[in-house]
């Protein structure tokens, strides 16, 4: 996975924060009124953690709150208009395995312009 890092999202050094729908707002709530700007459900998952911290508190097995997880990305972006953001959500669930802060290993390497193109930052 090739990803630009703009921030550390206030976590430690080697800790960085991935945008994914259902993961959470933060503390700065880019998502005003708990996903009303983008038409979704009040229920976005906890502040931090979004639907998997909110699963988690419920669930004691991982294959529950993961099963949890996808429920509620269904629910969340259910709308037709929101088939993206459920594209995003279930790709946390399936590819990224519902993950929660998983290990890494990292190497800082030139950006792809293909993504630099896309934020604007270099």
């Amino acid at each position: 996975m090739i990803v630009q890092a703009i921030n550390n999202g206030g976590v430690q050094s080697n800790q960085f924060d991935i945008m994914i729908p259902g993961g959470g707002v933060g503390a700065n709530n880019a998502c005003t009124q708990n996903g009303a700007q983008w038409g979704a459900s009040s229920d976005v998952g906890a502040t931090y953690g979004g639907l998997l911290t909110e699963c988690k508190s419920s669930s004691s097995t991982y294959a529950t709150y993961k099963s949890c997880v996808a429920q509620k990305c269904a629910t969340l972006f259910s709308s037709s208009a929101m088939a993206d953001l459920l594209a995003g959500c279930n790709w946390f669930v399936d590819w990224y395995g519902a993950a929660d802060d998983p290990a890494f290993n990292y190497k800082e390497v030139t950006c792809p312009s293909a993504l630099t193109a896309r934020s604007g930052l270099n």
